[in-house]
């Protein structure tokens, strides 16, 4: 069980991993590097909805459409998921989903952006797993998203690839999730690091 919960947050982890279509607006217009970063932390809130039935409008098959917590919703598609087991004690789990916000608020370093798809992101991870436990994850996210920031407003591209490497946590705590982006978000050249709390519950 902690296994299997473990996995689960390292998939809501790794949808954390998209943010920004075509930069269509002015560069004094447009994100800040520091500021499109923000686009991309306050995005984790759509991963947490996974985790939170009380969220959930609607879902049908592989589809999904949850209330993002400050207004808005986002529309989870899963778009592949296979597991790979023919190795001894270890195995691969191909993860893939699209995610398109509609209206959708969320908050980072004090920024409340809405986000909508232009026309959505598409995400890919393979994570690998000894003796069951996730050991590293490898991916991609591609797509673009509309963005709204105070007055201004804009289109913004990713194409970012993404590896995570679950680590012990301090003084024998819950694992955590360190993760490493690099590539194009929001018109700018990006390599940055967040390392997240996995919290392992129950037996």
């Amino acid at each position: 069980m902690k296994a299997a919960r473990l996995l689960m947050s390292v998939i809501a982890l790794t949808l954390a991993a998209t943010a920004c279509g075509d930069d269509t607006v002015e560069p004094e217009d447009g994100l800040t590097e520091e500021e499109a970063i923000a686009l991309f932390d306050s995005r984790e809130s759509m991963a947490s909805l996974l985790a939170d039935s009380t969220k959930l409008i609607s879902s049908s098959g592989n589809s999904a459409t949850y209330r993002c917590p400050q207004g808005g919703q986002v529309t989870l598609v899963i778009t592949e998921f296979s597991v790979d087991t023919t190795a001894t004690d270890t195995a691969r789990i191909v993860f893939g989903a699209q995610t398109t916000p509609s209206g959708c608020k969320t908050t980072a370093d004090d920024r409340e952006f809405t986000l909508d798809g232009d026309p959505s992101v598409s995400e890919k991870a393979t994570i690998y797993l000894v003796q069951v436990v996730p050991d590293r994850i490898e991916g991609s996210a591609k797509g673009g998203l509309k963005w709204t920031l105070g007055d201004r407003s804009g289109n913004c591209e990713i194409d970012l690839t993404f590896t995570a490497k679950v680590v012990d946590g301090d003084g024998g705590s819950d694992p955590k999730v360190a993760n490493t982006y690099e590539g194009l978000l929001c018109g700018h050249q990006v390599k940055f690091t967040r390392t997240e709390d996995v919290v392992v519950t129950g037996g």
